[in-house]
């Protein structure tokens, strides 16, 4: 592995165990073992590495949970889009933790944010649309959608803040971060799929191992 790629990944891990605001360039090339004057050869700062975490890896992986073979529209592939988001926002949980401070510490980042979530409330849309389409999913009003669309995502991100909230500075599995991310998605989602349906995907969660007990 290169030494860019080996940055940005040290700094993921780092940034998920102890926060980005608490990781400075500094810390980072030392726990790598190689100079500040190496890490900023590739990186201009902090806020640098972040940024092209996020174009790099984050929108890359998120697009292909939307465009998945098959479809995130297709009844039999909700669960796994679910769980992708879900591991999707465990495996970048530190950009979703600090996002206020992440994206005021950089115009440039918060500008492409803003630009790629409306496409994912976009493409979300287009979901329900054919979940509608499919009889799974209650008629609903654009309006509905549009919050829908937004709130799914709020629930499989925020969801994140709960389980470190009891363990304050000790490391949390990532599995319990996605099982509980899945959860509050789920239940965001419940009520406006149909009752058949809402069964169904429940038990092909519980299959996967999800507790609803």
């Amino acid at each position: 592995m290169k030494t860019r790629e080996k940055i940005k990944n040290t700094a993921i891990e780092m940034f998920n165990e102890q926060g980005a605001s608490n990781v400075s360039t500094v810390v980072l090339s030392k726990k790598m073992d190689i100079s500040p004057g190496n890490l900023y050869y590739y990186f201009e700062n902090k806020e640098h590495i972040i940024r092209c975490i996020w174009k790099e890896d984050m929108i890359p992986e998120n697009n292909m949970i939307f465009s998945g073979i098959p479809s995130p529209e297709s009844e039999e592939s909700i669960p796994e889009f679910l769980i992708g988001c879900s591991n999707y926002f465990a495996r970048y949980r530190f950009f979703y933790l600090e996002l206020y401070t992440v994206l005021k510490n950089d115009p440039l980042l918060f500008k492409d944010y803003k630009k790629h979530i409306k496409k994912i409330r976009a493409l979300n849309q287009k979901n329900f649309e054919s979940w509608e389409a499919q009889g799974i999913m209650d008629r609903i009003s654009e309006t509905q959608k549009q919050y829908l669309a937004d709130n799914l995502m709020y629930a499989g991100f925020s969801s994140l803040f709960f389980p470190r909230l009891s363990v304050i500075n000790e490391k949390i599995d990532p599995k319990v971060l996605v099982s509980n991310s899945v959860m509050h998605m789920y239940f965001a989602l419940a009520e406006f799929l149909n009752e058949n349906y809402k069964q169904k995907l429940k038990s092909q969660l519980e299959e996967k191992g999800f507790n609803f007990s």
